[in-house]
């Protein structure tokens, strides 16, 4: 009977580690995918940055030849 007990308690402890590294490898997963959309969106930002100071630099060269 006691080891029943014992049985009993350590299944409930071992599901109970179980859900806390659960809970923690989702709560990584999750700091992980923000981490990645802010780089992918930093990216995306630079690169429509560059493209204005293209485009404007190339407004400036144009209205330089006009003159």
């Amino acid at each position: 009977m006691a080891e029943m007990a014992y049985q009993h308690e350590y299944l409930k402890i071992e599901d109970q580690v179980e859900s806390e590294m659960e809970a923690k490898y989702e709560d990584r997963l999750a700091i992980e995918e923000k981490r990645i959309e802010k780089a992918i969106q930093d990216k995306e930002e630079a690169a429509q940055q560059k493209e204005r100071e293209e485009q404007e630099a190339g407004l400036k060269r144009d209205k330089e030849k006009q003159n």
